[in-house]
């Protein structure tokens, strides 16, 4: 591959890596009833809203399943796939793109939990008060897994073991899902999170 080349996969797995992303993040903010008065939260509100509210008709939102910025993910990653096997003369996978797709966002879901959990354990470290939205934001985002944890391995004198079970359960799933795309025959470097 010449450079060029590689210039334009990284470019294409860095833009639609990033709307994947953003499509994610809105579907986690909605799944949890994140603070929608949290700044990164509007943001990501303003910047999703045209697309989610198109597809919305289609796909409408179910409790607080909002299916179309999950598709609109899933159509981004699938997009992401196409463009980077048809730049570098490969020929599309045909069904498998689709399955290829899911590990990617999955992949994608797993790794924000696993650095963002590594995150707050750093932060409570340093700065345990902190006040700034994205740290709220992210203690909102990753409660839901960290409250079983929580329940499986309760504080031993003030000391919080939970995050350390959960990061261990989130390298597995890594583990998991990379070898579920060798599996399906994933191209590396194809996949945006993989």
């Amino acid at each position: 591959m010449t450079t060029l080349l590689q210039l334009a996969v990284y470019g294409i797995q860095f833009g639609f890596g990033l709307l994947v992303f953003l499509f994610l993040l809105r579907f986690l903010l909605q799944l949890v009833r994140a603070h929608f008065h949290n700044p990164i939260s509007q943001t990501v509100y303003r910047a999703t809203r045209i697309p989610v509210e198109a597809l919305a008709r289609v796909a409408p939102t179910m409790g607080r399943f909002n299916t179309a910025s999950l598709l609109l993910a899933l159509c981004c990653e699938w997009l992401a796939i196409a463009a980077t096997l048809t730049l570098a003369g490969l020929e599309l996978p045909g069904a498998r793109l689709l399955l290829w797709g899911v590990l990617g966002a999955a992949a994608l879901l797993v790794n924000f939990y696993f650095y963002g959990i590594f995150v707050l354990v750093i932060l409570s470290w340093i700065a345990p008060h902190t006040g700034h939205p994205a740290a709220s934001l992210l203690a909102q985002l990753v409660e839901p897994v960290m409250t079983p944890a929580r329940r499986l391995l309760p504080p031993l004198g003030g000391l919080d073991l939970s995050p350390m079970l959960v990061l261990f359960v989130l390298g597995g799933l890594r583990i998991l899902l990379r070898n579920l795309a060798v599996g399906a025959g994933l191209i590396g470097g194809a996949v945006p999170g993989l």
